[in-house]
């Protein structure tokens, strides 16, 4: 066999080392290995039963042979004469005794006795034991006449068939590494529910549930401690996080983990891919056979958000087990813990009494982490920010990405101003909608889980909706990038609904979940949602938002929710326009705005359902635009104009006479502003190419004889 090829099996029998244990690749190893290239030959060469009898062999921490004897077998010619040397060398050994022969060492042969796989007792850890020997498990026996056996220099216990009672060992398969024991506050009821469920043979899988951050990990660690209390002799080992961990690995961990185990799987929402469009079923494929031999127990868990994927396995044999919220006192001796244990990475950094006090505050809408674990990543991320800075003192500036008080602390006058500045001519629809947003940045709205404002703006056509709702995007979340805008014209069909949410898996579309609205405000759960002409999309349509405004939440179709308690929803409507702007009939009505307003509100209860209009917060009501506010806007823009051409190279200057000029110039209250642009496209802008073609940069504009006149400065 080409020398390159021998080198890949060799690394491939070293992989399987970490997996199964032992201290050199050796004959075993080298079997599972070619059982997977060689399937064919392999089979015939092996039989019927194949890799079961090479599987528990390894199981039971044999290892037969060593890297320069799987490399001689390896040059025994073709994969025919391979494999018979191997079954040879495999059949040779003792089958039952726990083998280990190692380079340039004889054959260890440990005899063993009879009986089941469990010990009589607890062994204790051995001082001066080999590392690679406790890994893989290897065998602590006595021999036929019942005399301990010196191992390490310490006397051991007798251990039925060879194997390492579970209690005494480090790790499992080299996979699942032993539990260390720790006192954990305010979870004594659940832990004595796991504690019975693990007691009872026949109560299956055990699946612990709980929030991001509640403390499912260190929940497991306080279990240890609680079966020893209650005279359950099991031994709990965990796959760690950062442990890969394959289908074929979990299946074959728990089939050979002993029977006085308990087999803890961390995080299998993320391993299995839960939350994903296409989840590992394989992963729970495997997990529920594993589970239907396995002696041992088994304990899995996940975040409650996962748990609608899962629910059927439990249903079927399992039980749940949910974290529930801890008391006051817990929470805050848990929260003691994570900030002492957060504290003590950060050398010569020291956070202060104000923002240990921050770090424990409820969690904000936008965090989706609860206490313990959101205080201890509060905390990290302020102790590091003042850490890269070089001070020695954490404050509650560095809870916040920018350095400077939170925005909750901005007052409604200021908020106000900075619209007022950008928006002309509708100071009622802005005050509506700050009232709102002042409300929420200072958490005192009801339903914080409702988004921070679901606004309907109303009024005719170029008046500055759309403009407010880029103004909200830029003061509550920091520009316009902020702002998902959906035409609604574009779902005037009922179809249009699975634009939103995604048509169901396997029809056009399912696969390009970056188009709806649910990935959108995922990525992006801070935003304004600006639903353009919402009269417009087919009711069906509207009835989809009825979730948001009410829940703050929306699922799609892989199952996928999109968040909406820290977003911003503006729909903006005609609705009502031709009403408002009727003249009145008769003496004594009132043409003001509280009939406007009356008006338009009529329409909207005509053209709405009333379960719609009923979870909106405000309703603003967009005025026609006076004179003055078309004349601020247009300086505004021109103001706009001048910069974009400042950065271009051009020079250009205004006189006030021709803002005037363009402000009243094809000016029609029935279509507000947006004459603007096209008088400064087409008055301005237009006329400065002819001085481009002539290499003129400098120019002036002012009005004469009725008309704007361009002309070099």
């Amino acid at each position: 066999m080409a020398g390159s090829d021998t080198e890949l099996i060799v690394d491939a029998t070293r992989s399987e080392v970490k997996r199964w244990g032992g201290e050199s690749p050796g004959y075993l190893h080298l079997a599972v290995v070619l059982a997977r290239r060689w399937p064919t030959e392999f089979d015939e060469e092996f039989g019927d039963e194949g890799l079961r009898p090479i599987e528990k062999r390894l199981g039971d921490a044999e290892f037969i042979g060593d890297e320069a004897g799987v490399r001689e077998v390896l040059d025994a010619g073709s994969h025919v004469e391979i494999l018979a040397k191997l079954k040879e060398l495999i059949s040779a050994a003792p089958d039952g005794p726990s083998v280990v022969l190692t380079k340039g060492a004889s054959p260890a042969v440990v005899p063993t006795t009879g009986g089941g796989s469990g010990a009589a007792g607890a062994v204790e850890d051995v001082a001066g034991t080999d590392s690679a020997e406790q890994d893989a498990g290897v065998a602590d026996g006595t021999p036929a006449g019942g005399s301990a056996v010196e191992h390490g220099g310490t006397a051991s216990s007798s251990v039925p068939e060879g194997e390492k009672p579970a209690r005494d060992r480090e790790q499992i398969l080299g996979l699942a590494k032993r539990v260390k024991a720790e006192a954990i506050v305010g979870r004594e009821a659940e832990h004595r529910e796991v504690a019975a469920l693990l007691l009872a043979e026949s109560a299956g899988p055990i699946v612990v549930t709980g929030e991001r951050g509640s403390g499912r990990t260190s929940f497991i660690r306080g279990l240890p401690l609680v079966l020893e209390a209650a005279g359950i002799d099991l031994a709990v080992f965990e796959v760690p996080q950062d442990q890969d961990l394959s289908p074929d690995d979990l299946y074959r961990l728990l089939r050979q983990a002993p029977e006085d185990s308990v087999i803890v799987v961390d995080d299998l929402d993320r391993r299995a891919m839960l939350r994903d469009q296409h989840p590992l079923v394989e992963m729970l494929r495997a997990l529920r056979g594993a589970s239907d031999c396995t002696k041992a127990r088994v304990v899995v868990l996940l975040e409650q958000s996962s748990i609608g994927r899962f629910e059927t396995y439990v249903a079927d044999f399992g039980h749940l087990v949910p974290l529930r919220t801890l008391d006051e006192t817990s929470a805050k001796s848990a929260i003691d813990r994570a900030v002492e244990q957060v504290t003590a990475r950060y050398e010569g950094v020291t956070p202060d009494a104000e923002l240990l006090v921050a770090v424990a505050a409820p969690p904000a809408r936008t965090e989706k982490v609860v206490h313990p674990g959101l205080a201890a990543r509060r905390l990290d991320l302020a102790l590091a920010r003042a850490a890269v800075e070089g001070r020695d003192t954490a404050t509650m500036l560095d809870l916040h990405r920018d350095g400077s008080a939170p925005a909750l602390r901005s007052r409604v006058e200021e908020m106000s101003a900075v619209m007022k500045a950008r928006v002309k001519g509708q100071d009622s629809a802005i005050e509506a909608v700050t009232r709102r947003l002042a409300l929420t940045r200072s958490n005192l709205d009801l339903r914080p889980e409702r988004p921070n404002g679901v606004f309907l703006f109303v009024g005719p056509t170029g008046v500055g909706k759309t403009e407010l709702a880029r103004e909200i995007a830029r003061v509550e979340y920091g520009g316009e990038d902020a702002l998902i805008r959906l035409d609604m014209s574009e779902y005037s069909d009922s179809w249009g609904v699975s634009r939103l949410t995604g048509p169901m898996p396997g029809y056009v579309g399912s696969d390009t979940p970056d188009d709806w609205l649910t990935t959108k405000v995922a990525n992006l759960p801070r935003c304004v949602v600006l639903l353009d002409e919402i009269e417009k999309a087919h009711p069906v349509v509207w009835n989809v938002f009825l979730q948001v405004f009410d829940a703050g939440r929306l699922s799609d179709s892989r199952g996928v929710t999109a968040d909406f308690r820290d977003a911003v929803v503006v729909m903006t409507s005609n609705i009502g326009v031709r009403e408002s702007n009727s003249k009145p009939i008769g003496f004594g009505v009132s043409a003001g705005a509280e009939r406007s307003r009356a008006l338009a509100l009529d329409a909207l209860k005509d053209t709405m359902p009333p379960e719609l209009l009923n979870r909106i917060d405000e309703v603003a009501q967009f005025e026609a635009l006076s004179p003055e506010s078309i004349t601020e806007i247009a300086r505004v823009e021109v103001d706009g104009a001048v910069a974009m051409l400042a950065s271009r190279g051009w020079t250009v200057t205004v006189d006030d006479d021709v803002i005037e000029w363009l402000a009243t110039t094809g000016y029609d209250p029935a279509y507000g502003a947006r004459h603007l642009q096209r008088n400064i496209e087409r008055r301005l802008l237009g006329e400065l190419v002819r001085f481009s073609e002539r290499g003129v940069s400098s120019v002036r504009a002012s009005v004469r004889d009725g008309e704007v006149v361009i002309s070099e400065a």
